[in-house]
């Protein structure tokens, strides 16, 4: 459902572009050094990376998890009966003349049996459980992406514009509104989004416990406060604000969750203000939720729910990506290495190493040059 990008600057500029389970941004692809070979007498480039590999942005669902790594790969571990814990790798294309690099990927989302990227040209490839149709792939370009339990949401390049596929059980793919946003969230049979201007969320689906309300406008809008992204989880969801006073969050659905067991004030029935500032970024999962903050020079990750009862996360735990799943949770230290904590279950919770440096991608082609 809600995913983890780690940076909050690279989201859409719309119009004009522009867990549980859960998605992080890229952490800044690496750096593509260029070497030119000449293959007669038509000049060619193979790509090599200039940094080692680590992980830029996590998502976990209830049964496996999946990383993007600096060198545009998807890595994912834990259930794969249908395949959804299969890797995604840029490699070295057969044909050697006229062959294209392969596009490196930027996002992963990871659903309840299947997962989903975004590729740095803007398409979605989708593998996994596809008997709603949520594993299908889709052409954009587009500029985010999010899986729910059994559907997928994505905002257009073009106009901003919300395209979703697979279950439509509530109206999660039916009911998705026009207009333009800058960030979407799906989570069990709904999802939610945020206008461009950010005045509010907009959400549309399943809403037992309040977790999709129509609209949600920012409670201070009119002082100058706006939403800027937004996490949906299984039955609760919670949006970063930014006003004057800093980011700060707000939560709504169902209560035990929404709350942040009980760090978050009841502003109106159902919604929640953490009434915390400096907030960098949210990640709902399943019936918990973790939220980073900026404490000092450090991004500090906080957990809230019954998984932290069990699997707390240690004080001072700082990290620029941290996601949460149905019983564990993972993050990314300063060098890019991923740790997990929790239910072991499938080894969901067992990262494969980030080790390593970049391999070379494909092959780019070049106009000869003659003398």
């Amino acid at each position: 459902m809600a995913s983890r990008r780690r940076n909050q600057d690279e989201r859409v500029q719309a119009p004009e572009i522009a867990n549980g389970m859960s998605r992080a941004p890229p952490r800044g692809m690496s750096h593509r050094m260029i070497w030119t070979v000449s293959l007669l007498g038509m000049a060619f480039a193979t790509e090599a990376s200039a940094t080692a590999r680590d992980a830029d942005a996590l998502s976990l669902g209830p049964y496996h998890s999946c990383a993007v790594t600096s060198c545009g790969e998807v890595q994912c571990w834990g259930r794969s009966d249908w395949g959804q814990s299969a890797d995604r790798l840029p490699t070295v294309p057969p044909y050697l003349i006229g062959t294209p690099v392969v596009p490196r990927f930027e996002q992963v989302s990871v659903g309840q049996y299947h997962t989903c990227a975004l590729d740095e040209d803007g398409d979605v490839d989708c593998w996994g459980k596809g008997n709603y149709g949520q594993s299908a792939d889709r052409s954009g370009p587009f500029v985010d992406l999010d899986a729910g339990y059994n559907h997928n949401c994505a905002i257009r390049q073009s106009d901003g514009g919300i395209e979703c596929w697979g279950t439509d059980s509530h109206g999660a793919v039916s009911g998705t509104p026009s207009g333009s946003f800058i960030d979407v969230s799906a989570g069990i049979d709904y999802a939610c989004a945020i206008p461009t201007g950010g005045a509010g969320v907009q959400c549309w689906g399943y809403d037992s416990y309040g977790q999709a309300p129509s609209y949600l406008e920012a409670p201070n809008f009119e002082a100058g406060e706006t939403f800027t992204s937004v996490s949906a989880g299984s039955y609760h969801a919670c949006a970063v604000s930014e006003w004057e006073d800093g980011e700060t969050l707000y939560c709504w659905g169902y209560g035990p969750y929404a709350s942040l067991n009980g760090w978050a004030a009841e502003l109106e029935p159902g919604l929640y203000w953490y009434q915390y500032y400096d907030v960098l970024a949210v990640d709902a999962g399943s019936s918990s939720t973790v939220v980073s903050r900026l404490i000092g020079s450090d991004s500090e990750v906080f957990g809230f729910g019954w998984l932290f009862g069990s699997y707390p996360i240690p004080a001072g735990t700082t990290s620029d990506v941290a996601a949460v799943g149905s019983n564990h949770w993972c993050t990314v230290d300063d060098v890019g290495d991923v740790s997990c904590t929790g239910n072991d279950a499938y080894g969901k919770a067992t990262p494969p190493s980030t080790s390593g440096s970049c391999p070379g991608i494909g092959w780019i082609p070049t106009f000869p040059t003659f003398p």
